[in-house]
């Protein structure tokens, strides 16, 4: 009998020395960060006004550079970016509005861009809310600043013979594109110390049964897209008088670390 009991109690001391850990356990790593923007773009509006058909106007330089922010970033020296075209709301685009396609409420960006007809009806519910589009005749080119400030054409589309014109967006975009396209979004590349230019030009299209002789000519001699069709840039009667606007966004896609 006595020793059962040692077993016992010597079976007692080695349980009681074993380390004892919590049913549940938590550590929390803190962690935080700064969310900058890495571009800056002097987004100051365009307004072409009246405009007449078959008439080429020129805007003012669109200036795209990294902030500050960017900048001063001791691990990332690019940032590539893309310039898109998209329908412009006739409110701020950030406006919830309620058509009857999204009772519940859409922003006016989302619900222009999504409910784009292929042809506007200026007595539409689209057309309560949106623009006719400006984009598909909208020109983007890269452009380079000389020594007294005044910008030049950088190997741009519209300096190449028709004949041997490719998509090379890079350099921009030419007028009469489909602007939902991939193909037709001018792309870019810039440095933290450097700063890119475009220039943003309109080639004006002319109304169904008014177009001029040379109208084919015009597209063509405007355009990059071999496949391009003249016809399906001549606007109805219907959208005479109109307004019409377009969105350009910039939307950085990605960056390059520096050396190390």
């Amino acid at each position: 009998m006595k020793k059962i009991l040692l077993v016992i109690s010597a079976f007692a001391i080695a349980l009681a020395t074993v380390p004892m850990f919590a049913a549940f356990e938590a550590h929390v790593v803190n962690v935080t960060a700064k969310v900058e923007n890495a571009l800056s773009v002097n987004a100051s509006p365009i307004k072409f006004g009246s405009v007449y058909p078959q008439e080429r106007r020129y805007s003012r330089i669109i200036n795209i550079h990294p902030t500050s922010a960017f900048r001063n970033n001791p691990r990332l020296e690019w940032i590539s970016y893309v310039i898109k075209q998209k329908p412009k709301p006739k409110v701020d685009r950030d406006e919830i509005i309620f058509p009857s396609t999204n009772p519940g409420g859409i922003s006016a960006h989302e619900y222009c861009l999504n409910n784009a007809p292929q042809t506007y009806d200026a007595q539409s519910e689209y057309a309560t809310y949106c623009f006719p589009s400006l984009c598909p005749y909208l020109s983007k080119e890269k452009v380079i600043t000389d020594p007294v400030g005044e910008p030049q054409i950088e190997n741009g589309p519209m300096n190449v013979p028709w004949e041997q014109r490719e998509i090379h967006t890079e350099y921009g975009v030419t007028a009469f594109h489909d602007p939902s396209d991939p193909r037709f979004w001018a792309s870019g590349w810039v440095r933290y110390y450097g700063q890119d230019w475009w220039r943003l030009d309109l080639a004006v299209p002319c109304f169904d049964g008014e177009c001029a002789q040379d109208w084919p000519d015009f597209v063509r001699a405007t355009s990059q897209n071999p496949e391009i069709d003249p016809a399906n840039y001549v606007l109805p009667q219907s959208l005479r008088g109109q307004v019409f606007g377009c969105d350009i966004w910039i939307e950085v896609t990605g960056f390059e670390s520096k050396p190390i």
